[in-house]
């Protein structure tokens, strides 16, 4: 008989919310990517929490300016039902856009062997820049399942080119140079405010869903040296550095 409920990521969201909202319990998520408008949550009156909503192509924007010449960029995502719907959110579901002077193209990609492919040829493909999203869903060949680590060090060292994200678990000096990224304590922080002012007594109906900070520079060092690449002035005052 829980006071309070604390739920991460849209699958646990869609399928455990209702059911336990259903018993009267308060529920808080965070880490949604979805729309609740458009999910079986709207309306549920003891449940609010926190978007998650990337700027993917601010970022893709700035981070663009960091590249010499840049003009095309890869976003790669996994297959899963959360990476669909955060490129449904960002980019209403299109495979390829103009962001100003770049042609962003946007594959989502169930197995590790086509994630692989896709990063090595890059270079030879007319890429100038790679972003990678979410990648927790891989599995190889025989349908085993690749470890998130694995395949994010792997890609940070195989990469033809340089190599940002939109979240910060990805960003070190052996994987991703940075970005303008969300992380999981900004979203926890949110969260945990919203479940404090319920368990002081306020209605979670009361308590709209809320976005949280919408990202903060990342970087290391030690990556963007490997590409020379500089963070112009009023970015590198505003970034954290993970080495």
């Amino acid at each position: 008989q829980p006071q309070l409920v604390i739920i991460g990521d849209d699958n646990a969201i869609n399928l455990l919310a209702p059911r336990i909202s259903a018993h009267g319990t308060p529920v808080v998520y965070l880490g949604m990517n979805g729309n609740p408008r458009r999910t079986n949550l709207y309306g549920l009156k003891n449940m609010t929490g926190v978007l998650e909503r990337p700027l993917m192509k601010r970022n893709i924007r700035e981070m663009g300016e960091l590249v010499p010449h840049a003009r095309q960029a890869l976003v790669l995502f996994d297959g899963s039902e959360v990476s669909m719907t955060a490129i449904d959110e960002e980019f209403r579901g299109r495979n390829s856009l103009m962001l100003g002077p770049i042609t962003v193209d946007i594959r989502l990609l169930s197995n590790f062997e086509s994630w692989q492919q896709s990063v090595l040829q890059a270079k030879a493909q007319g890429y100038d820049m790679i972003f990678i999203g979410l990648y927790h869903t891989l599995r190889d060949v025989q349908g085993l399942y690749i470890e998130p680590e694995q395949v994010a060090s792997w890609t940070g060292e195989k990469t033809p080119l340089p190599l940002f994200s939109f979240w910060d678990f990805t960003v070190g000096p052996k994987q991703a140079c940075g970005g303008l990224v969300m992380s999981g304590a900004i979203q926890g922080d949110a969260a945990a405010t919203l479940a404090e002012a319920i368990l002081a007594g306020q209605s979670a109906h009361a308590l709209p869903p809320r976005t949280a900070s919408r990202g903060d520079y990342w970087f290391s060092h030690a990556a963007l040296s490997r590409w020379n690449l500089q963070l112009p002035a009023d970015m590198a005052r505003q970034a954290q550095w993970t080495d």
